[in-house]
């Protein structure tokens, strides 16, 4: 049966019949029914309602909201964008996966009492199971809504939202809900006893009635128990049967989550797996809520504090795994009675109140990392810290510390006390930080700032770089002796604190500060105030052999080598100035006011809302946790900055300040430097002053604002724009991205240090080891190259663009540009516009074969003007494929310049003053060249 309606515009209701059927509604709301037989259905444009019945049939909605109900043996099809369509996929024998059509945005499973199985496709899909059957759906890609039951009858369902921001239903019976992979927040709600896993992303779990277990997975979970006795989990420790264990080689999978339990007799599970986590919970008389930690954590390993109405837990070792049970000790009816171990011991709330339990305090600890990339904290005491491989942060805090890098680029900070930081293999940042500490760099390319107190340096081997500033006491660098070319170590003196790639211009103290003596075979640089030296330990035991542990010292004005050092070493060292006297200060977790004295002070906060007031002297205040106010005072003092509610406070003529922030930060007045550190890429912002801005090793935004800055960029691939006057500019190892807006702004990248670019407003050639240049704002500016082979971009007035020799990319864009080329192996685009190619004097032929429309194209003029005998050929093919914009090509030249064509060119009466025209017709297209007198036209069958 074909059958097509006698109405188009009406609602029809057609029937199939037993025999094969082509039914075609047209237009309206229709309902379709195959009947009998291998059917296909046309709904036409409406909302239409297609049943396939018996057969194997083909149903196409088409446009409108349309509704399929059909079995395992038909097939939907429905284009992209033609309405919001559900499939009512009924089948009572169906026990296989049904996947949704393309183009589909909902499915509703139909059975009885059968156990169906679902796979959503690509949008964002509405999945309802099986009303009585135990159903598996996965909702795939999109962000999807899935629901158990479409009424209220309730099989055991098993379903995952895949990738996306999914709402997860678990409908009335007792499920196992999965959020599954992708970092969306997924929504997860349970109406029985159901298991709900968040898996990847910062999800919300909704346990609700019923005797349910939830687990947050990786990232910042929320998780709502409910009613009933639950078990809520943060982090990624319960596996339903099927579940693989070890996803990604561990069961390390952390986040910051949120526990409520609700009404009921509830479990929450914490342990090493578990970041900084949180119970927010309110319980009745009678409840009996517990804490159970994972499997190998003993009482011995779990200090317990009381931190304002908060009851915290926290892994001996692992600082970041940290339990809060908020308002604790305000609640009249306590939210946990009972913390449970693997080992059968139990504590009780009325242990926890009284603070009896655990290693309270900051006792000694070992912490050892895995392979991958880790953040490992000590707290007080002696801690042993091992990174194992991987690109890790190891910080020590208080006491003698020993950090252990490993493998991978890793920074280690050791905090207060003498401590040994070892970098281990690769390129290390290690910073002792106050205390007398042993830096080792070992192999690789390191950067070593021993800080406050008497430190020891040994870089080992590579390319590296040791850090001294004012008030960082008597250090002592020991090193092998090398000859400074594989391996080299660089001395760089700070007036302020740097942690930067300092190219060639590095800022600090002038090469006038300094005395350099000789005492037996060591080398000592000393400042002229005597609190501060430098021993290098051997420096002229193997010099004639030319082989020293260091090879330059690096100051504001200039750098010398082990030549300019062993000219300016004097016999004695003039008497030093004593030094200041200075205090070290050490707050409490509350609200703490810490006063510096007049010498060289070091504040430290630690928690609470402190105020810290340096006084006098070169001092050093970091408030540490907590909204912070730091006040330097006099001198040249450095303030650590890691919330965004820390402030400081400066005056003028206050010395020079350097602010080190975790966070991005914009300089507030009077403070002159700001250094980036941490393991997050952010952002640097100057003020009004000349500033002095460093990147700490990711991919940083530097913005100098006013004055004429310095910004380093060091490791990553960093934005920078000092903007408003006169600025140095230095990427580093990555690729850098600079804006140049002055004549006076200078940029310096080192060769191997990445693909770099300048983006420039003004006339600009570009310097050594850039590759890249692209003209910016909206002035005709002049463009060079270099040697390298660079890509260089115009904007959209006349530019005039020199690649300046190698293998270039020219890119004119808009305006009337000339682009110069210099071995016509360069690829050349117009762009919009007039364009001319001009050839420079050493490009003495050019060809056009092979050429034309390839690597050159966009270009309405040659120009061979460039004072040298030049020699251009090309054919009529080859002149039109230059632009596709004008079937004319102007040729211009010197005396003794030449043009050499076709012999199917003919001059032509007419031409423009100045000017020869030729013309040149085949297969129907017409070329006409304007050549320039002075350039002489030869004709020839060149091709031959």
């Amino acid at each position: 049966m074909s059958y097509t309606p006698a109405s188009t515009s009406g609602d029809d209701t057609i029937n199939g019949d037993a025999q094969p059927d082509i039914i075609d509604a047209l237009q309206g709301n229709d309902t379709i029914y195959g009947g009998g037989g291998d059917d296909e259905l046309l709904g036409g444009p409406g909302n239409d309602k297609l049943f396939g019945e018996a057969g194997n049939d083909r149903l196409l909605g088409g446009t409108g909201d349309d509704r399929y109900e059909i079995d395992r043996t038909d097939t939907v099809i429905e284009e992209l964008n033609e309405g919001n369509d559900s499939v009512y996929f009924r089948d009572d024998t169906f026990t296989g996966i049904y996947y949704m059509p393309a183009n589909v945005e909902n499915l509703v499973l139909v059975g009885r009492f059968n156990n169906m199985s679902a796979l959503g496709n690509g949008l964002d899909n509405r999945i309802f199971g099986n009303n009585t059957g135990n159903d598996t759906v996965y909702g795939y890609i999109g962000d999807d809504y899935i629901q158990g039951d479409f009424a209220y009858f309730g099989g055991s369902n098993s379903f995952s939202g895949n990738t996306g921001a999914d709402m997860l239903y678990g409908g009335h019976g007792n499920d196992v809900i999965w959020g599954d992979q992708g970092e969306g927040r997924d929504l997860i709600y349970s109406l029985a006893d159901d298991m709900l896993f968040g898996d990847y992303g910062n999800d919300i779990l909704y346990g609700q009635a019923g005797a349910d277990t939830l687990d947050g997975g990786l990232g910042n979970d929320t998780l709502y128990g409910g009613a009933g006795n639950d078990v809520l989990n943060g982090g990624f420790d319960l596996l339903p049967p099927g579940k693989e264990a070890d996803l990604f080689g561990s069961n390390y999978f952390p986040g910051n989550d949120t526990m409520s339990g609700g009404a009921g007799d509830d479990a929450y599970l914490f342990g090493r797996s578990s970041r900084s986590d949180r119970i927010v919970d309110t319980s009745v008389s009678g409840e009996t809520d517990q804490l159970r930690f994972e499997a190998g954590v003993i009482a011995a390993d779990v200090a317990v504090r009381h931190e304002g109405n908060d009851l915290n837990f926290y892994i001996v070792g692992f600082i970041d795994n940290k339990l809060s049970v908020v308002d604790y000790f305000s609640s009249v009816n306590r939210p946990l009675t009972t913390a449970v171990f693997s080992d059968g011991t139990v504590w009780t709330s009325a242990q926890f109140e009284a603070a009896q339990l655990g290693p309270i305090g900051n006792g000694d600890r070992f912490i050892r990392g895995t392979d991958g990339n880790e953040t490992l904290t000590g707290l007080g005491g002696n801690d042993t810290i091992d990174g194992k491989d991987g690109s890790d942060q190891i910080s020590g805090g208080d006491g003698n510390d020993y950090l252990l890098g490993g493998a991978g680029r890793d920074l280690l900070m050791g905090g207060n006390g003498n401590d040994v930081l070892n970098g281990g293999g690769d390129g290390d940042r290690l910073l002792g930080g106050a205390g007398a500490d042993t830096l080792l760099g070992d192999v690789g390319d390191d950067f070593l700032d021993g800080g406050h107190g008497n430190d020891v340096l040994d870089a080992g081997t590579g390319q590296n770089r040791l850090i001294f500033q004012l008030g960082d006491g008597q250090d002592i660098v020991r090193g092998i002796a090398t000859a400074g070319v594989a391996d080299r170590t660089t001395i760089e003196l700070m007036k302020s604190y740097a942690v930067g790639s300092l190219g060639s211009s590095p800022v600090g103290i002038a090469s006038t500060e300094v005395v350099l003596t000789r005492t037996g075979n060591d080398l000592v640089i000393d400042r002229n105030d005597g609190d501060d030296s430098v021993t290098v330990e051997n420096y002229f035991a193997s010099s004639a052999a030319n082989l020293y542990p260091v090879h330059n010292i690096r100051f504001s004005d200039t750098a010398w080598s082990n030549a300019d050092i062993n000219a300016r070493v004097v016999a004695a060292t003039p008497s030093p100035v004593p030094p200041s006297p200075g205090t070290t200060q050490i707050g409490t977790d509350g609200n703490d006011v810490l006063t510096g004295t007049a010498g060289h002070d070091n504040l430290f906060g630690r928690a609470g809302d402190d105020y810290l007031s340096g006084g006098a002297g070169n001092d050093f205040l970091n408030g540490e946790t907590g909204k912070d106010l730091l006040e330097g005072g006099a001198g040249d003092d450095m303030l650590v900055v890691d919330s965004v509610l820390d402030a400081i406070t400066e005056r003028p003529a206050e010395g020079t300040d350097t602010v080190q922030s975790y966070i991005s930060y914009a300089l507030g007045g009077n403070v002159e430097n700001l250094t980036l550190i941490g393991n997050i890429a952010i952002s640097a912002t100057g003020n009004e002053l000349d500033n002095y801005l460093v990147g700490n090793g990711l991919d940083n935004v530097m913005l100098g604002r006013f004055g004429n800055d310095v910004l380093y960029g060091d490791a990553g691939d960093d934005f920078l724009n000092g903007e408003l006057g006169q600025d140095q500019m230095f990427g580093g190892v990555g690729s850098d991205t600079v804006i140049v807006d002055d004549l006076g702004d200078f940029v310096w990248e080192a060769a191997n240090e990445g693909t770099d670019t300048v983006q420039s407003y003004i006339s600009y050639s570009l310097q050594g080891n850039f590759e890249n240049l692209i003209l910016i704002g909206q002035t005709g500016v002049v463009a060079n190259g270099n040697a390298l082979a660079n890509v260089i971009q115009g904007n959209d007035s006349d530019n005039s663009i020199d690649g300046m020799g190698g293998l270039d990319s020219l890119s004119g864009n808009g305006g009337n540009d000339t682009l110069t080329i210099h071995s016509g192996q360069e690829q050349v685009a117009g762009g919009s516009g007039g364009d001319t190619l001009q050839l420079a004097a050493d490009l003495s032929f050019l060809n056009m074969a092979g050429l034309a429309g390839t690597t050159l194209t966009g270009l309405e003029s040659v120009d061979m003007g460039n004072g040298s005998a030049t020699s251009v050929r090309l054919t009529l093919e080859q002149m039109l494929a230059l632009s596709a914009e004008s079937d004319t090509l102007t040729v211009d030249g010197d005396a003794g310049d030449q043009l050499q064509i076709e012999t199917g060119w003919r001059r032509d009466t007419s031409g423009t003053a100045g000017y020869d025209q030729y013309s040149s017709t085949a297969g129907g297209e017409t070329g006409i060249l304007l050549v320039g007198q002075a350039v002489t036209v030869t004709m020839a069958d060149w091709a031959a």
